[in-house]
């Protein structure tokens, strides 16, 4: 189950699928700290991988969602990640 800053950043990474993202581009996106940003993708990496979502690290240039339409569409569908919230 992800937090509520989880499912923040994984819908921004969703909203720039297939694109290059950096954790200081999520951090202004989503009004949180750098720091911040980088804490809660071990718990976004781990919720992808529960979920055969690709999230692709690319130490010193960012990380590239690769989410499918159906798996975007789960994020905002009950049963949801935010049915825990």
């Amino acid at each position: 189950m992800l937090s509520e800053k989880g499912l923040l950043i994984i819908e921004k990474l969703a909203e720039h699928n297939n694109e290059l993202v950096t954790s200081k581009a999520l951090a202004a996106s989503t009004g949180m700290s750098e720091r911040s940003v980088k804490t809660y993708l071990k718990e976004v990496a781990d919720f992808c991988e529960q979920n055969s979502m690709t999230l692709d690290r690319k130490p010193g240039k960012g990380m590239k969602p690769c989410f499918s339409d159906a798996q975007i569409c789960l994020l905002y569908t009950s049963p949801s990640p935010r049915d825990g919230l």
